[in-house]
């Protein structure tokens, strides 16, 4: 069973081959990754998935799997940490400042690796 923590090992080692080659180019695109596991874990459930993104500073992905809709955000400053945002205001960002008009004012929920992608799509989860 695929579980968080193989999404974030294939894009942490993806990352570190590509700061060991010595190569400038850009870095590995992590969401092709992301992808991957989605669309593998959605034909293993007989269903198709969409994953859309990242989006802004917070890089914000999208999962679609049959009708069920989630929003995931990879931490990248403090390593390749999987999770979502959560309702909890937080005052980390000045009002007006580029971290708040980007919507990270909300204190962050990391999901651990252990966790089954199935699990993630559960009727109830959030």
């Amino acid at each position: 069973m695929k579980t968080v923590g193989h999404i974030t090992r294939a894009i942490a080692r993806a990352h570190a081959k590509h700061k060991r080659s010595g190569f400038a180019g850009p870095t590995p695109n992590w969401i092709v990754f992301v992808r991957r596991h989605f669309e593998r874990f959605a034909r293993s459930q007989g269903k198709t998935a969409k994953v859309s993104g990242p989006f802004g500073l917070c890089c914000r992905f999208t999962v679609e799997i049959g009708r069920q809709y989630r929003v995931f955000e990879i931490d990248n400053c403090r390593g390749w940490h999987f999770g979502r945002r959560t309702n909890e205001p937080d005052t980390t960002f000045k009002p007006g400042s580029i971290g708040a008009l980007n919507g990270m004012n909300f204190k962050y929920e990391e999901i651990p690796n252990t966790t089954p992608l199935a699990a993630l799509f559960k009727k109830g989860a959030r």
